[in-house]
């Protein structure tokens, strides 16, 4: 369900602090002069204390220098020490003081005659009705002190109170007018070259960016700022920044970078005492944990910001804080009490006439009377909450709103209003989905509001069995679609698009450094006995070198034209998809919901759509059933025992009736099944799966025998969906250029001084006795045993081809460096025979292991995701003879962020990846047969299925069971040449 993230209004962003600790500071640079005493110097040093966030000190320096000035008579220096006081006082959270010394400093410069002094007072007085939400009286105060400025020519002034204006109506929900004011703000800024200026503007901008949903323009409004505080040492305003950039990064689903933003922002906030960007963060911080399931860690951090935002009279914050505190509640099923925080926040947005927290308010309450099936008091809750989402233009609340009268009128009997409202949230989403960043950035955008995808689905399976003629069951399989995988249909887009080569040699420059940078840091964290210490250290620098990476890709996305002219595919109907499946092909989709699962089938004339069990369910049986096959045998090969044996085939035959059971009459007949795999499915192999019941040997009922698995019956393909299965069709991807036959690397050197062919490892994702890789610099040894399987493996495939059509390196060759020399773009096939790191956190580490030198070279010996993409393929095939290559991070509707998508986006059409750490010996066997028989002119599912049956039906007992042939898919087409 759509959360109450806490950027609501510019008060919560940090903003209008900052415009009160900006605009005095510039308002006191005057042409006049100034006597040189102790008292100008105690007001300078403790505007430089506030500068550097020691709001405590500069108070007492400035009240110090305020007595001085008294008793020398200089009036005009203590209305500016009053001002400095006063601000110091509302940082501190003081505020009736603030107030206080702000009126007499009014006072002071009325009398004086002072315009300046008493624009500057105008404009701190403005801050306090904005913080009590008196937004009317705020705009009649800034307007006044608006005039003054253009009366007295004083443009920095004139921009800060711009910028006042701006975040008023900001704080409104106004949007429009609050960009205008900023626009207007900025051209002053630059004008003078005011770096402080500029940079505040530029951070109100992003806020309102942000609540537009157009997250690429506010990271880069974000990051532009940031870069200026840096500049000027601006500690607050870098804390201010690093929570903004985290609520980004939240709103994405990017949850791990969101946290790291955070807490890089509490500890500057903490060091300067600044209480009302502490309860901020801390908001922020209560809102991942909720988003993680952990409610009782996210009330512990609610509660606590609510305290500070009582502390500092922070009304707008308070608010906020309530709603979060109704949705934990309400997500532990306690809606009474939800509904009484809900309330309360609404009462204080009115108050403060605050319109966004009070529409999250309204949803809120919505919600909760939906947790207690009071259906018609859901929809008297809702209208109000999209009139004001409306107002406020904030996509979040309207599509909430529209999901929740959905729900509604579906409880209430009115499916066909329910459906049109469910329509209109969707369409809310796919405006906001294409403003994300990045691709992870996309993925994880579409995994926070798959439920209200899952909503309509449903009712469209509903209405399809009540009116099995209309034509329902079609519109479910396209909302399934436009729920899978479109950051994958996107990244396809922009690889065709062969965006890189229109890169300038400044831009590559650039690019190849940060990539090198990263390889040395990466180079430093592989050293054998690498100290805690310095791993962490050398972590650090990591992470600040992938942010600029990050960095370099979104000032691309934001000032390449070929990247504004992309236009990005819509997702395949159901007729689109049909004209591309041949009479013996039936393509399979999943679909898996919280409350309920669906599978369509769908063939060139004709499709179905069933239901399956929910999400959790169907997870529990394959994770068990994985546990079956996926283990090492334990036993010597050929051995296995009768328990392992039942449990595998009992396990087969009850999800295939489970998956496929209620669609079995459409696969029959048919040659080929093209699977779309969602959530856990994508871990499973469903070759594996048993379309005959297994039955009692001859020895005995005690001893099974087993039942025909869909390997035997079926060529058997995957796709992340059935839109970008098409596109590899019918896009660049299809287009294959290259003419030599095999481009092959293996067996290669892990470290310095490693033998090639040395101890060989039964599997290709064996280190330091781990079953598995998560991650290549998590902290354990970085030792891989050798493959000398895959030297073999990669020397029988050469006798397959020309001399002059291949390229084969093995052993200290098979390095990073070679491959990047290589013109990729020749090759048909590309081959990797080695070991695969998987990280499941961080996929862009997630890579391939070559030769490494042991830092001599530039290049640190792993293939990364973020390097493949920057690869140019023109190749039918990719094979990643690997452990877990197929892996990668598992993110809902997207499937995995790994290396597949990479080599599909670097231009592949088709991979052969692995499920788990396969077994060496078995695996060079394999991929043997599967290149005899595509070289014999058989097309690659043909020849990976016949490969999998030959060790299915080899002489060697052990390969029978599923742990040895059955972890290579197939990703891709199913025609080859």
């Amino acid at each position: 369900m759509s959360k109450l993230i806490p950027l609501i209004a510019p008060n919560l962003l940090l903003l209008v602090w900052l415009l009160l600790g900006n605009i005095p500071n510039a308002f006191a640079q005057t042409d006049r002069t100034q006597p040189d005493n102790r008292a100008m110097q105690w007001y300078q040093e403790g505007l430089d204390l506030i500068h550097k966030g020691d709001y405590a000190s500069a108070l007492s320096k400035l009240e110090a220098g305020q007595k001085t000035a008294e008793l020398s008579g200089d009036q005009r220096l203590v209305t500016k020490i009053w001002l400095e006081i006063g601000r110091a006082n509302r940082l501190l959270g003081d505020f009736p003081k603030a107030v206080e010394y702000y009126q007499n400093a009014l006072k002071k410069a009325e009398e004086l005659g002072d315009k300046q002094d008493v624009s500057i007072t105008l404009n701190n007085i403005g801050l306090e009705y904005e913080k009590q939400g008196s937004y009317s009286e705020a705009i009649k105060v800034y307007q006044k002190a608006l005039a003054l400025m253009e009366e007295l020519g004083y443009k920095r002034g004139h921009a800060a109170t711009l910028n006042n204006l701006g975040v008023v109506y900001w704080n409104e929900g106004s949007y429009g007018s609050a960009i205008l004011y900023f626009q207007q703000a900025l051209k002053i800024g630059e004008a003078l070259e005011d770096k402080q200026i500029i940079a505040m503007t530029l951070n109100n901008m992003g806020g309102v960016y942000r609540q537009y949903g157009s997250y690429e323009s506010a990271i880069d409004a974000y990051q532009a700022a940031r870069r200026i505080r840096e500049e000027l040492g601006d500690k607050p305003g870098i804390a201010n920044n690093l929570n903004n950039m985290g609520v980004v990064y939240s709103d994405q689903g990017l949850f791990d970078r969101a946290a790291e933003y955070y807490e890089r922002a509490l500890k500057v906030k903490e060091e300067a005492g600044d209480k009302k960007g502490i309860a901020n963060t801390l908001n922020n911080i209560g809102i991942l944990h909720m988003d993680h399931g952990f409610y009782g860690r996210a009330l512990e951090y609610y509660q606590k910001a609510l305290r500070m935002r009582d502390e500092v009279g922070d009304k707008l914050g308070r608010a906020v804080t309530l709603n979060n505190l109704g949705i934990a509640y309400r997500k532990q099923g306690a809606f009474a009490k939800a509904l009484e925080y809900h309330q309360s926040a609404l009462s204080v947005s009115r108050e403060i006439q605050a319109k966004s927290p009070a529409g999250r308010a309204y949803t809120g309450m919505a919600r909760a009377h939906l947790g207690q099936e009071h259906y018609a008091e859901a929809v008297t809750a809702a209208q109000p909450s999209l009139t004001l989402g409306k107002e406020t233009n904030e996509p979040r609340i309207i599509w909430d709103a529209y999901d929740i009268l959905g729900l509604a009128y579906e409880k209430l009997g009115d499916p066909l209003k329910a459906l049109s409202h469910y329509q209109l949230a969707v369409v809310e989403i796919e405006k906001v989905r294409v403003h994300a960043v990045s691709d992870e950035g996309k993925a994880g955008f579409f995994a926070e509001h798959l439920y209200v995808y899952e909503h309509i689905i449903r009712l469209l399976h509903k209405l399809s069995k009540e009116n099995p003629a209309a034509i329902y069951e079609r519109q479910a399989f396209e909302y399934a679609e436009r729920a899978k995988a479109r950051a994958m249909l996107d990244a396809l887009a922009e690889g065709r698009a062969a965006i890189r080569k229109g890169l300038s040699s400044e831009q590559l420059d650039n690019e190849r450094a940060i990539f090198r940078k990263i390889s040395q840091i990466q180079s430093e964290l592989r050293k054998e006995r690498l100290s805690e210490a310095k791993r962490t250290a050398w972590m650090t620098k990591l992470k600040q070198a992938e942010e600029e990476l990050d960095k370099f890709v979104e000032d691309l996305r934001s000032h390449c034209p070929e990247y504004a002219q992309l236009q990005y595919p819509e997702p395949f109907g159901s007729a689109r998809v049909q004209k591309e499946l041949d009479e013996n092909s039936l393509l399979v989709e999943f679909f898996l919901g919280d409350e309920q699962s669906f599978v369509f089938a769908m063939g060139r004339t004709d499709m179905q759509m069933a239901a399956l069990p929910k999400r959790g369910e169907i997870e529990r049986r394959v994770n068990a059933y994985l546990q079956t096959i996926r283990r090492f045998p334990k036993q010597a090969m050929g051995s296995e025992s009768v328990k392992r044996m039942e449990e595998h085939y009992q396990g087969a035959r009850a999800l295939f009736d489970q998956l496929l059971g209620p669609i079995q009459e459409r696969i029959r007949g048919k040659a080929t099944l093209i699977l779309v795999p969602d959530g856990a499915l994508h871990y499973l192999p469903f070759e594996t799966l048993l379309v005959t019941r297994p039955v009692g040997s001859r020895k005995g009922p005690s001893t099974p025998r087993r039942g025909k698995y869909l390997l035997e019956e079926y060529l058997i393909t995957y796709a992340p969906s059935a839109s970008v299965w098409g596109n590899l069709k019918t896009g660049k991807n299809a287009v294959v250029t290259g003419q030599k036959d095999l481009l092959a690397f293996a067996d290669p050197v892990i470290r310095r001084g490693q033998r090639a062919g040395g101890r060989p490892s039964p599997r290709r994702g064996e280190r330091a006795g781990e079953e598995g890789v998560q991650g290549p610099f998590n902290g354990a040894e970085f030792q891989f045993a050798p493959l000398p399987y895959t030297r073999q493996e990669v020397e029988a495939l050469s006798h397959l081809f020309r001399k002059d059509q291949q390229r084969i390196y093995v052993g200290a060759k098979a390095s990073e460096e070679t491959l990047k020399r290589e013109r990729l773009d020749e090759y048909r096939r590309i081959h990797f025979a080695t070991h695969a790191v998987i990280d499941e956190q961080a996929p862009r580490r997630s890579g391939l292991i070559l030769s490494w030198s042991g830092g001599k070279e530039e290049e640190d010996g792993i293939l990364q995701v973020s390097e493949i993409f920057n690869l140019e393929l023109a190749a039918e095939l990719v094979v990643l003879s690997a452990c877990e290559s197929g892996l990668g991070k598992l993110i809902r509707g997207e499937g995995m962020l790994g290396l597949t998508r990479a080599f599909l986006y670097a231009g592949a059409q088709n991979l052969v990846v692995s499920l788990w750490n396969v077994n060496d010996r078995s695996t060079a066997q394999l991929m043997q047969s599967f290149y005899r028989y595509m070289r014999a002119g058989r097309n690659r599912a043909y020849a990976l299925r016949q490969a999998k049956l030959d060790l299915l039906h080899s002489s060697v007992p052990g390969y029978a069971f599923p742990y040895f042939w059955a972890p290579f898919i197939l990703i891709g087409q199913t025609e080859g040449r």
